[in-house]
């Protein structure tokens, strides 16, 4: 008894402390519970409605059936194209390929309902192997045995019948590229979409826009993976014909243009150095040093030429610095032969035809007249002249080697103007 009577205080001590703890706990708590309770129980409401109104709907829906596929009304397809990123862009194929999230818009009049019956409920999800989708495929795939690039996805239904998909698609297609202005080039790919089994009669199809949508956040064009190609320009076009007439077809124009590394940006300006330095072997009067120089030019311009034709892609039309690097050798020799040419005409000791003599003397005399100011003389005061009269003849001290210096000073003038044209031409 004694134990018992020790023990009672501590015994209604520990329940007064649990009793308060538990009235704090649960006072503290239940808001929140509230709260959790509410959601779970709204969330739990929407999900049994959805799926009511689900099982409603598809009852007796028949997905084959095209919706309106009568003699009436024609169904009416809207397609759009949201471009995510660039994948690949084989030049050697001729083939892209890209990523991206494909819109289609259309109205089927036995998914409506009543918002107001069904707990509010504007839209709802359905899978796409429950509703009708329209058959549209990508005409021209570059892997033509299956035209279908559609993945799956949710469609959002909305109670007016209106119907959204955005299905993921990775699209592929050849491209015709000309690599004419390689490596500044640009392309411009096709996509064709298209039903392949029903007419302008019963299956119409247009765009949504009139150019090509790109992901939030890749700005205004979209790129690969490495940021060699970027996209930029795009069109939509709704046409009538593809392989059929009175077939309707969306088609999205996209143009794919190179952004060249520091590396494509060196081989093609190194042919233009090697042709800008040709000149100084026209300048140079020492044939050892000239030679020397020659050699390296040509060291270089083969091991130049070996290393574009590795890294250009090949085409039907080279590029036009592919043809000006393969023709660096052959301007090289060809100017060794001429120097080497006059250094023999201006060790010749034979006298200059009197035809050549008086032709380098107007050259000679050309720039002093088109420069030359003449001095104002005062009246009455004869005008001398240093050169010859009218009855007098011009005395012939031309040499070869004036001659041989005055063609070089031609050819040298005309060949500057020649690799300005031939630069400006791979630039265009």
């Amino acid at each position: 008894m004694e134990v018992l009577e020790k023990q009672f205080p501590l015994s209604i001590a520990l329940i007064l402390i649990c009793w308060s703890v538990k009235g704090s706990c649960k006072q503290s708590t239940s808001p929140a519970n509230d709260g959790v309770t509410g959601t779970i129980f709204k969330g739990r409401e929407r999900s049994v409605a959805e799926k009511r109104l689900r099982e409603q709907l598809l009852i007796r829906y028949d997905k084959p059936v095209m919706p309106n596929a009568n003699n009436t009304q024609i169904f009416m397809l809207k397609m759009g194209m949201i471009l995510t990123g660039i994948q690949e862009v084989d030049c050697n194929k001729q083939r892209v390929t890209v990523s991206a999230w494909m819109k289609l818009e259309w109205y089927d009049g036995r998914l409506t309902w009543f918002p107001d019956q069904h707990a509010n409920l504007s839209s709802l999800p359905f899978s796409d192997q429950d509703v009708y989708i329209p058959e549209v495929q990508l005409f021209n795939r570059y892997k033509a045995r299956d035209t279908y690039v559609f993945a799956p996805s949710l469609v959002i239904g909305y109670f007016h019948g209106e119907l959204i998909w955005l299905p993921p698609s990775s699209l592929d297609v050849p491209c015709s590229m000309d690599m004419s202005k390689w490596p500044f080039d640009s392309h411009i790919c096709v996509f064709i979409f298209g039903h392949a089994s029903r007419d302008s009669s019963t299956f119409q199809i247009y765009p949504d826009s009139k150019t090509v949508d790109f992901e939030t956040g890749t700005g205004v064009s979209a790129t690969s993976s490495r940021r060699e190609w970027y996209i930029s320009d795009t069109s939509v076009e709704r046409t009538t014909s593809y392989i059929l007439d009175n077939y309707d077809t969306i088609r999205f124009y996209l143009t794919f243009t190179r952004v060249p590394s520091v590396f494509l940006r060196s081989c093609f300006m190194a042919p233009h150095v090697l042709l800008i330095t040709a000149l100084f072997l026209l300048c140079t009067d020492d044939a050892n040093v000239r030679h020397l120089m020659a050699v390296l030019q040509l060291v270089t311009a083969m091991a130049l030429g070996a290393t574009m034709w590795m890294i250009i892609p090949p085409a039907r039309y080279l590029p036009k610095i592919a043809y000006l690097t393969s023709g660096i050798p052959v301007v090289i020799l060809t100017i060794l032969i001429f120097t080497s040419l006059l250094d023999r005409l201006a060790q010749s000791y034979a006298s200059v035809p009197r035809c050549i003599a008086v032709l380098s003397l107007c050259l000679r005399q050309f720039p002093g007249k088109l420069f030359r100011r003449e001095r104002p003389r005062a009246s009455g005061q004869l005008l001398l002249t240093d050169g010859p009269t009218l009855h007098q003849r011009p005395e012939c001290k031309t040499t070869w080697t004036d001659v041989a210096a005055q063609l070089r000073v031609v050819v040298l003038l005309l060949y500057t103007i020649s690799c300005a044209f031939l630069i400006g031409l791979t630039y265009n």
